[in-house]
């Protein structure tokens, strides 16, 4: 099965990169049904996101990711293969389900 694989970091601006503090990994399965990270942003301020495969992703303090079709929501698609970085509050989870 594909993962979302989350990296928590810190990204200390102006520097566009994160930092080499030490991160936390995380891989969200990309199940019919979706799922959220065990994980939260404590110190971390950042999440780096790589899709192994389609996907549909919302942060947030209680996240739901679904495809908009299907509900209201503030998930955004990712392509297999895609990366980017995401901003996180305090306490945020990643959320992501495979998109069909």
């Amino acid at each position: 099965m594909a993962n979302l694989i989350v990296t928590f970091g810190v990204l200390s601006l102006p520097s566009p990169i994160m930092d080499a503090r030490p991160k936390r990994t995380e891989k969200v399965a990309l199940g019919g049904g979706g799922s959220v990270t065990t994980m939260h942003a404590t110190r971390e301020n950042v999440a780096d996101l790589y899709a192994e495969a389609a996907c549909w992703v919302e942060v947030g303090p209680a996240p739901v990711a679904a495809d908009p079709s299907s509900s209201v929501g503030e998930s955004w698609f990712m392509a297999e293969g895609e990366r980017l970085q995401a901003h996180l509050e305090s306490g945020s989870k990643v959320a992501a389900v495979a998109a069909a």
